[in-house]
């Protein structure tokens, strides 16, 4: 992992965060000027972090939608979004890499704000997709956006946008702060069991798949 050394020490630390997970990291200042790009994201992309730290984002990923329409560019609408403290949750994009190949992402975003709520950062995680399906995004009540494979699904999710009980948001919080099973348990003075099985039921009202999903949810709502 590799960041810009201008970064401020703050939101350096929480993107060192984001960066432990086996997906590709990348995230740029509000000027769309990347300032990390993780070992994943070379892996997958083929750029190492000296080629593109301090370039512009548009310049380097050149991402497409599913119908081939440009959606890297300056003054990037998901950017301008952010700033107003909107942002999408999932969605799939072509990239470039730097052979020139095509690359299908699914992608999950994140705002890092300052205590003003201004932003700081807009990170990019992403994966390695399934190209023949396609993924639009459309907005929901919270100022978010959800797929619309999650729209026909709405039933199984909370209606209130914090579902969770105390405990499991004590749980969730612990684990934003990268705390183990173990420790956990230590600090709630509750079993690891009881630990992992809050964890399911936390992934299950949140709608989402790993622990990283889960933490991205937290630090979104600054809960």
């Amino acid at each position: 992992m590799r960041l810009q050394a201008k970064v401020a020490r703050p939101t350096a630390k929480l993107l060192e965060q984001l960066t432990h997970t086996g997906d590709g990291v990348c995230a740029v200042d509000a000027q769309q000027r990347i300032i990390l790009w993780n070992e994943a994201a070379s892996t997958l992309l083929g750029y190492t972090p000296a080629e593109v730290l301090g370039k512009y984002c548009y310049d380097i990923l050149q991402a497409k939608d599913c119908e081939g329409k440009i959606i890297c560019q300056k003054d990037c609408s998901l950017i301008e979004e952010a700033k107003k403290l909107r942002w999408q949750s999932h969605q799939n994009f072509q990239a470039r890499s730097k052979s020139g190949e095509t690359v299908s992402m699914d992608v999950t975003t994140l705002s890092v704000l300052s205590p003003l709520r201004k932003l700081l950062a807009f990170v990019l995680i992403f994966r390695q997709a399934d190209p023949t399906i396609p993924h639009a995004s459309s907005p929901d009540r919270f100022g978010t956006f959800v797929s619309p494979g999650r729209m026909a699904g709405r039933a199984n999710v909370p209606a209130s946008p914090f579902p969770l009980s105390y405990r499991e948001m004590a749980v969730l919080r612990l684990m934003a702060e990268e705390q183990s099973t173990k420790e956990i348990a230590a600090q709630l003075f509750i079993s690891p069991v009881t630990v992992r099985n809050h964890i399911q039921n936390i992934l299950r009202k949140l709608d989402v798949h790993s622990r990283l999903e889960a933490i991205l949810w937290v630090l979104r709502r600054q809960v």
